[in-house]
């Protein structure tokens, strides 16, 4: 976590600290996530987030309370993100889908080598619904098991 992230944090939580009174209530927290991240979360997640990383479940989160949990969040967020960006450079057409023939464009490029056959059963495995295209859920699917 880098010095710049840490003071983002601690802005937003000072921010949202009605009172000063060194935590964030459920309503506070889910400001201060919408303000860091840009969603509101619900009401499941906020209570989610106290009960894991909350000292005094009453009350809320305190700030190494909110810090580990936003921590967290940007580790997931920015891995999203990645997924999304790399969906995105293979679907060039922007249809929201790949084809057989797309995929197997990029890989000629990057591994000349590699065996038509497996690229077809590398897509025919990731396409969940065998309809020939693979979604940007599948695609994220894909990524998410081989990390």
């Amino acid at each position: 976590m880098n010095e710049e992230n840490n003071k983002l944090i601690d802005k937003v939580f000072s921010s949202y600290d009605e009172n000063a009174k060194g935590f964030l209530t459920q309503l506070e927290i889910k400001f201060a996530i919408c303000s860091l991240f840009g969603y509101k979360p619900s009401k499941y997640e906020v209570n989610s987030l106290i009960e894991r990383y909350g000292s005094d479940h009453e009350t809320g989160l305190n700030k190494n309370g909110f810090r580990n949990a936003v921590l967290v969040k940007f580790k997931e967020f920015s891995e999203d993100e990645n997924i999304r960006q790399s969906f995105l450079c293979f679907d060039d057409a922007r249809r929201g889908f790949l084809t057989l023939d797309q995929v197997y464009s990029i890989f000629v490029k990057v591994a000349p080598n590699l065996n038509k056959r497996l690229v077809e059963n590398a897509f025919r495995h990731i396409d969940s619904d065998g309809d020939g295209r693979v979604t940007y859920n599948d695609f994220e699917s894909m990524m998410k098991c081989a990390r």
